[in-house]
């Protein structure tokens, strides 16, 4: 595994350095503010409290730091002009699986880093690639430090639309990278139609105010992408999301952890295969590393066509994707 990061991390400064993926720079080169799409806090919504809660937040407190964003299911931003998102619909997907984003101006180095760190995590398993802003783009993240809380919308909304990473609190890598994921169309685990299947919601832990955190999506706003219900997700709220006395309010069936906020899980990768039609192909099976992702179509995938929903990019081994063949990086800057 270490192995593995001093190679990606080499790659990246030859390639950063050669500037066919500036991160650091290019996407801050445009002098003129972008025009962000209106985003909706509710009327009730305490920035005050919000950001002291989210400032206050410590590892290992029990929770996710997304979940204190205030908003839908914590960290879900709507539009004000569309609502909710209908998450299946290719439509939201990012065209040629590339995520176009822009770096608000005056982010730090190591804010920066932060940003980099968890792109990695997501591409390391899957075909997602990310491009930095040039002029004329229409439809990008702009992942912006100034407002409240961490969130994102969910899925392409078509303009510039905004990441929002609290300074001084939410750019840490998985918290990232699960913001990152609402923005290529991921909604949480939890609000999977079959749920219930999987864990418990223990309501007498939970306020009556914030019942509505944990509805569950119909069968036509979400899909599993014929990859099945995931425990490890980067996107699973934690045992005691929204709990009003620090008990738990999600209990699993199995005797599995939940909520883990550090890498982007192997059904997560595959789901986001799926999701933007992409598999993985070998040349052999002599375990030589030939290999590369292969992407079919421009605007992702149907959540019915899941053939290709197993891709096998590491054969579930670790959690970090593990693949330093260069396929992956070949999509990267290629």
């Amino acid at each position: 595994m270490q192995k593995m990061k001093l190679i990606v991390a080499v790659l990246w400064s030859v390639f950063a350095a050669s500037g066919a993926f500036d991160l650091f720079g290019e996407s801050e080169k445009f002098s003129d503010l972008p025009s962000l799409i209106p985003v909706n806090f509710g009327p009730n919504y305490n920035h005050d409290a919000v950001s002291r809660s989210i400032a206050s937040w410590k590892p290992g407190s029990g929770r996710n730091i997304w979940e204190l964003s205030g908003l839908r299911e914590g960290d879900i931003m709507d539009s004000a002009d569309k609502g909710r998102n209908v998450i299946i619909d290719p439509k939201n997907n990012w065209p040629n699986n590339t995520m176009v984003y822009r770096l608000m101006s005056g982010m730090t180095s190591k804010e920066k880093m932060v940003v980099k760190e968890a792109m990695e995590l997501i591409m390391q398993g899957s075909c997602m690639k990310f491009r930095p802003y040039r002029h004329g783009d229409r439809d990008y993240v702009y992942i912006q430090y100034n407002d409240t809380g961490c969130w994102s919308l969910v899925g392409r909304q078509g303009g510039a639309q905004p990441v929002n990473l609290q300074r001084d609190a939410c750019f840490i890598p998985g918290p990232v990278a699960h913001e990152l994921l609402h923005a290529a169309g991921f909604e949480h685990q939890h609000s999977a139609p079959d749920r219930d299947d999987y864990v418990y919601i223990n309501y007498t832990n939970i306020e009556e105010a914030d019942y509505d955190q944990f509805e569950k999506l119909s069968a036509n706003e979400y899909s599993e992408m014929g990859v099945g219900y995931d425990y490890d997700s980067l996107m699973h709220y934690s045992r005691s999301a929204f709990s009003k006395n620090g008990e738990d309010t999600i209990i699993p069936y199995e005797d599995v952890e939940i909520g883990q906020q550090e890498y982007v899980s192997d059904k997560d990768y595959r789901k986001l295969n799926v999701k933007y039609n992409c598999f993985y192909d070998a040349d052999d099976d002599s375990g030589a590393h030939h290999s590369e992702w292969h992407h079919e179509g421009t605007g992702g995938s149907s959540p019915h066509n899941s053939e290709h929903g197993n891709t096998g990019h590491n054969n579930g081994n670790n959690h970090a994707g593990g693949n330093a063949n260069g396929g992956i990086l070949t999509n990267m800057f290629g």
